[in-house]
């Protein structure tokens, strides 16, 4: 399962670029919150 996953990250790296942006865009946004 982890093999696939790999795969698919390799194949669609813009896709886990946004995910990991969305990610940062969330801790910002709750550190500004807090």
């Amino acid at each position: 399962k982890l093999k696939l996953i790999n795969r698919v990250l390799s194949l669609r790296p813009i896709n886990y670029i946004f995910k990991y942006i969305n990610y940062l865009k969330l801790k910002l946004y709750n550190l500004f919150i807090l």
